[in-house]
């Protein structure tokens, strides 16, 4: 069975545009009955006319997003002490 075929589920949460042709992208997904939470580069391809996942990003289990929101917050409070 390809990747493709696993995912199942597949939920848009948030979109984050960075450029005419990237955006960051959260979404939720079943994989291997496991949910997880992506948040990934997408890219437009001109050629094809529509957007495409990249390798640049992470996928983790729904259940380590309380540590991944941690992991932010110690960027954000990193960034403004400087």
């Amino acid at each position: 069975m390809s990747t493709v075929e696993q995912l199942k589920g597949e939920r848009l949460v948030h979109t984050i545009p960075l450029s005419a042709s990237s955006e960051l992208r959260a979404r939720l997904y079943t994989f291997n009955d496991v949910l997880r939470a992506d948040i990934r580069l997408f890219a437009y391809r001109r050629k094809l006319g529509q957007w495409v996942p990249t390798r640049r990003g992470v996928s983790v289990p729904a259940t380590e997003l309380p540590a991944l929101l941690g992991a932010v917050h110690a960027l954000i409070e990193s960034e403004r002490k400087g």
